[in-house]
């Protein structure tokens, strides 16, 4: 996700500088573009670290559902081994 803003962040640097060196655009219009591909890139950047946020909280609850799971799973085993009298 990183990638493709950095990627729309050079393209659209690219396209002010084309539109600046054959003046279809003034300083002003272009300092406009410049600002707003700044903040832009800022908003893109937030969500995206954002969304990596909730993913790994996600991630990190479901790995604790598991781990609890397996710990269930392990405690009754052990338990049955106990109440079996079998040792392995």
């Amino acid at each position: 996700m990183k990638n493709v803003i950095s990627r729309e962040n050079d393209r659209f640097t690219q396209a002010i500088q084309l539109m600046e060196e054959n003046q279809w655009i003034d300083s002003e219009t272009s300092s406009t573009l410049r600002d707003w591909k700044s903040e832009r890139n800022e908003q893109l950047r937030n969500i995206a670290s954002q969304l990596s946020q909730e993913k790994y909280t996600e991630i990190n609850d479901r790995a604790s559902e598991i781990d609890k799971k397996v710990k269930e799973w392990t405690d009754r085993m052990w338990k049955l081994r106990k109440e079996s009298g079998k040792t392995w």
